[in-house]
């Protein structure tokens, strides 16, 4: 049978507000409309400062099967402002076991890995910093292995992001940064990923972009956020004054 009215106005309502809803696209493009310089482009890192990051999800240079480019789901770009710079194109990391025999030769040593890498791309995140931080010995050894024009884009450690949930971030930015300061010259964007069930919080956040921005200046940070409160106006404005990335 058909339902009660009320429940039919119910469900019209329902649909309503579900399709007046401004979607994150609509949220972005808004917001980027106030940064005339900003660049834009699906999935696209904005960077206030002086370079864009963009990360095309599931682009990948190689035709593999989906097993076989799982390590290779995100393509990164970064595009400097001065165009002189050029494009740098790099993936989510270089050492992945299942890239042996598709993109490495078979008899390569894994430890000449990321100097063959160099010869195709020249930029590369570090995800691996996420789930531990590496050593001061690896960020030097991996930092005199590539080129001056190469940029590493290491990824902020999970304590900080998704157990600490960006509170007291003073003890994990600073253990952070004594392993990645020899990298400073080859560095990239440091990529901040915050769990999905994280809400945006003002005093939160503005705490910590403002020990980001004063505490850290001559590094670039860029936000990838999960949860749609962090695409609210108060939340993007908040980015442009602390000069904070945005992935989108």
């Amino acid at each position: 049978g058909t339902h009660p009215k009320w429940v039919r106005q119910k469900k019209r309502n329902q649909q309503r507000q579900k399709t007046n809803r401004p979607t994150k696209t609509a949220l972005v493009a808004a917001f980027l409309q106030r940064l005339p310089q900003a660049f834009f482009c699906e999935r696209v890192v904005t960077f206030f400062a002086e370079q864009c990051f963009f990360t095309l999800a599931g682009t990948t240079p190689f035709s593999l099967t989906k097993h076989d480019r799982q390590a290779l789901y995100g393509l990164k770009f970064i595009l400097l402002r001065n165009m002189a710079t050029g494009i740098h194109i790099g993936t989510s990391g270089w050492s992945y076991k299942s890239w042996k025999g598709l993109f490495y030769p078979q008899g390569l040593a894994s430890t000449k890995w990321l100097q063959y890498y160099t010869g195709f791309f020249d930029s590369t995140e570090i995800n691996g910093s996420f789930y531990r931080l590496p050593t001061v010995e690896a960020v030097v050894k991996w930092s005199e292995t590539v080129p001056d024009s190469f940029l590493f884009c290491p990824k902020m450690s999970r304590y900080l992001t998704h157990m600490k949930k960006l509170r007291e971030p003073e003890e994990p930015l600073e253990r952070f940064f004594s392993v990645f300061e020899p990298m400073k010259p080859k560095m990239g964007p440091v990529l901040v990923q915050l769990p999905p069930l994280l809400r945006f919080n003002y005093d939160v956040a503005e705490a910590f972009y403002r020990l980001l921005k004063f505490n850290y200046h001559p590094y670039e940070f860029v936000m990838e956020v999960r949860h749609d409160s962090w695409l609210t106006e108060d939340s993007l404005t908040l980015m442009t004054q602390y000069d904070i990335g945005l992935v989108i």
